[in-house]
């Protein structure tokens, strides 16, 4: 009711201030992220956050939180509308489950993987260092949804879609015990029908898990902090340990109940007595804490490198000042995320503006407890991102907390209706709610479940498609598949699975499809042959050749969706009698495929690859078109060669690098016999070796014998023995640091760095010689794209020269990303190059020798 110490005009005027501060953060959200003004934004915000001050202060007699215990709320309505909000929010977090996601996306998919080797045996462990490391608990969820659905895309994603759902019940109760039955019904409105929560309960990822396992920790520590109850808190401690055993996101977590009970003993109690009260509670929540986290914790102590590789490789790689922008901005102008939210805003429109008034409120508030939990929460919670780079996965954990705030912002301006409004002031406040969860949830749904939703990147839908498809030609088929970035592998792997280790490939995968023109090709015994391939680039041309080779076949055609989508890949079914007769000859000249041309004479090369120059200065070149290796001069003359097309000892498919060991061996990255050979320096074979490489594209060597390999097609960097002993692997495909997309060049410099060129995320990397991230810089042109097999080297002045095929440039970087040079092929007298790709350093000529696909090597001087 109005308050009888307040005339009309006072109550208008302050109304007047109200309606103008939430039309000012209405406005200025709107240029913030629909027009993308951010500075007419930043004006009408700093208006908006003004007027709110203003309104505060002349409200003097309604700025309190709201209050649990002044809530009156009879029990039955309260369960009718319990029942109506948890509803909607299940409704939201199902509905439409078989279109959204329209893909799996293929992080996912390994932890499907991983599902699958548990079901067959796999022993117990809370962490696994692949994949750049994984706590293990959601996939026995997982584990437990295939061994009931089988190897699906829904069984992947259904615990994470329970997950959504039980969440709700549990921040109903936590915000009930915070501040009361009106705004847990708001609060958990808001969240069940938020785009965050419905992209995060359906991506099949661990830390899918992390805001119901916060959202449980938080929801007891509260109840025990007014019931002083044991029980409450032993609940707490194990969700905080299940919180911490989903994502590492969450390790900063424990934090906020440390920083909170300080901040509460120091303001309220004496220790003595707050100790009566708590200590048997606390001590429970240690104890089951502890008992929970066991597992993990031990883990963690005998291996803490691989434990903490993901989090070392992550520090600083935004820089702290950046971080903390862009975690400002994450909620109200861009998710910068890699999947799912990346240039829209983590919040939708009308929430997003309230979070600004809620977290205002809170501010103004916060000598109150409620507002030092809450505002400590969204700071633990961000500390992930800030060390790191900020996205709206990498801050799952702030979710709750900002939901919080976002009810905050909708009950003070519904406060403030019903208190300056004469007479239907509480109905207004009633309808104002119900207006804004309207809006919020019409908002999520058409951005996301409608029938003009927006496309999300991250879901791959085509290869979803390819793969269900492939799972219907593998018992038939050998499958031959690839020439596009839209098919990330382990999504395939985990939907054509039928059986036996589920990270073993049951088809393959060819980068640049023309290969399948040069590359000889065996079905399987008693078995066809599908040549699927991307309808786009070079895929037409060359299923056009495979179909005048295998004339008896059947076409396919592959659609996303699959009723009258998009064609986004073609192929043929070869049967088993015409696989075993072979293909017909090739034609004389494919447009645009090159094939290996025998014969070839001494000192001609056909598309060089990668290249290594000897101790005196000859230089060991991989003729990739011809299939050998040659040699040349310091004056580029040839001197010798060996090799030719095969699988024998010797012989390679396609090599794509060389290198020159300390004590003159060379080993070669025999590309598509996905293998390492090495030779003497005269081309006597010595050894090879072949541990599960797939397309090796990159070679070094170092001053020790240690051989570095980039293991192209697994997306990861080897490190062997000279003998051929394996003694380091790191990577995985991703592109946080440490991580690869189809790594090509790799060169190891006189103090041990090991760098390496992550071509399809446009990046250099390099690391110490066990893999440690230490850094990384842009380099723009280097994409996933055919004749994109950029190489590497680094001067004895530090400067990195790198190899830009597209932009037929060779340029040299400081490690800070500065550019020093560029040497474009053209301007060089006597030493022109069109598209290069290998290359090495004549360290003592001061030369720099470049491998140009245009069939030559030359020398480029640079100079003292």
């Amino acid at each position: 009711m109005p308050s009888a110490e307040s005339g009309p005009a006072r109550r208008w005027g302050r109304l007047l201030v109200v309606g103008a501060a939430l039309a000012a953060g209405a406005i200025g959200q709107y240029w913030l992220s629909e027009v993308r003004q951010p500075q007419w934004a930043a004006g009408a915000w700093a208006l908006a956050a003004a007027l709110f001050v203003l309104a505060y202060v002349l409200g003097h007699d309604e700025r309190a939180l709201p209050s649990a215990a002044a809530d009156r709320v009879s029990r039955r309505a309260e369960w009718l509308l319990f029942a109506l909000v948890i509803g909607t929010g299940t409704f939201f977090t199902v509905f439409r489950l078989s279109q959204f996601p329209p893909g799996l996306n293929h992080d996912a998919a390994w932890e499907g993987l991983y599902a699958l080797e548990i079901l067959r045996g796999e022993p117990y462990t809370p962490y696994v260092s692949a994949a750049w490391g994984r706590e293990t608990l959601t996939f026995y969820f997982r584990a437990a949804s295939i061994w009931l659905l089988g190897p699906t895309a829904l069984a992947v994603i259904l615990p994470s879609v329970i997950a959504g759902v039980l969440v709700l019940p549990f921040f109903y109760w936590w915000a009930r015990n915070m501040f009361g039955v009106r705004f847990a019904l708001v609060a958990t409105l808001l969240l069940g029908v938020s785009g965050w929560h419905l992209i995060f309960s359906r991506t099949g990822w661990r830390s899918d898990f992390q805001p119901l396992f916060m959202t449980i920790a938080c929801c007891f520590f509260i109840r025990g902090m007014l019931t002083a109850s044991p029980f409450d808190f032993g609940l707490s401690g194990i969700g905080l340990s299940l919180a911490l055993n989903t994502y590492n996101g969450a390790r900063p977590f424990p934090l906020l109940f440390v920083l909170w009970l300080l901040l509460v003993i120091s303001q309220s109690w004496t220790l003595r007595g707050f100790l009566r009260r708590y200590a048997p509670g606390l001590l429970a929540m240690a104890v089951t804490f502890g008992i929970t986290i066991a597992p993990l914790g031990w883990y963690a102590l005998n291996n803490w490198e691989k434990f903490n590789a993901r989090a070392t490789a992550l520090e600083d790689m935004t820089g702290v000042l950046s971080a903390v922008g862009q975690t400002l901005l994450l909620f109200n102008y861009r998710g910068n995320g890699d999947d799912f939210f990346t240039v829209t805003p983590g919040l939708e429109y009308p929430a997003a503006v309230f979070l600004v008034f809620g977290v205002l409120w809170g501010l103004a508030r916060i000598r109150d407890e409620r507002a030092q939990f809450l505002l400590l929460g969204l700071f633990v919670n961000a500390l992930g991102g800030i060390v790191s780079k900020p996205n709206m996965n990498r801050n799952i954990g702030m979710m709750p907390f900002v939901y919080f705030f976002v009810a905050l912002g909708v009950t003070y301006f519904a406060a403030q209706l019903q208190r300056l409004v004469p007479r239907v002031g509480r109905v207004a406040a009633v309808i104002f709610m119900v207006v804004v969860g309207g809006a919020a949830a019409q908002a999520t749904f058409a951005q996301y479940l409608g029938a003009n939703r927006r496309e999300i990147w991250g879901y791959y839908p085509e290869t979803t498609v390819l793969g269900n498809y492939m799972r219907t030609l593998a018992p038939d088929y050998g499958i031959w598949v690839g020439d596009t970035p839209f098919f990330p592998r382990d999504t395939m792997t985990y939907l054509m699975y039928g059986g036996g280790d589920p990270m073993e490939r049951h088809y393959t995968w060819v980068d640049d499809v023309g290969m399948l023109l040069r590359m000889p090709i065996q079905a399987p015994p008693g078995k066809g042959m599908a040549f699927l391939i991307e309808n786009a680039g070079k895929g037409p041309t060359v299923l056009a050749e495979l179909r005048r080779r295998y004339p008896v076949h059947t076409a396919v055609e592959l659609r996303s969706p699959p009723d009258g989508g998009r064609l986004f890949a073609k192929g043929i079914l070869v049967p088993p009698d015409a696989a075993a007769r072979g293909a017909q000859a090739p034609a004389a000249d494919v447009p645009g495929v090159s094939a290996a041309v025998a014969g070839a004479p001494p000192g001609k090369l056909r598309q060089p690859r990668g290249l290594g120059v000897g101790a005196e200065g000859e230089v060991f070149v991989a003729d990739f078109g011809n299939e050998r290796i040659q040699v040349f001069g310091p004056d580029l003359k040839y001197v010798r060669g060996w090799g030719g097309h095969g699988q024998a000892l010797g012989e390679f498919a396609q090599p794509g690098a060389v290198a020159v060991g300390p004590t003159g061996e060379v080993y070669v990255a025999d590309t598509w016999n996905h293998r390492v050979q090495a030779f003497s320096a005269n081309g006597k074979f010595v050894r090879e070796w072949a541990p599960g490489m797939y397309g090796p594209r990159g070679i070094a060597v170092d001053s020790k014998g240690s051989v570095y390999v980039a293991d192209t097609g697994n997306n990861r960097v080897m490190r062997f023995s000279p003998t051929g002993q394996q003694e380091a692997t790191w990577g995985g495909k991703g592109d946080e640091p440490g991580q690869f997309v189809e790594p090509i060049g790799i060169f190891v410099d006189s103090a041990g760095t090991v760098y390496v060129a992550d071509n399809g995320n446009g990046r250099l990397q390099w690391f110490t010689r066990d893999g440690r991230f230490l850094g990384q810089l842009a380099v723009d042109g280097w994409k996933s794209q055919a004749y994109s097999e950029p190489h590497v080297v680094v001067d004895d002045k530090g400067a990195i020269w790198v190899t830009v095929p597209s932009a037929g440039e060779v340029r040299a970087y400081e490690r800070s990303g500065k550019l020093l040079k560029t040497l474009a092929g053209e301007a060089l007298p006597g030493a022109t190059f069109e598209t290069p790709m290998g290359i090495g350093l004549d360290a003592g000529r001061k030369e720099l020798v470049v491998a140009d696909l245009a069939d030559k090597v030359v020398r480029v001087p640079i100079g003292k």
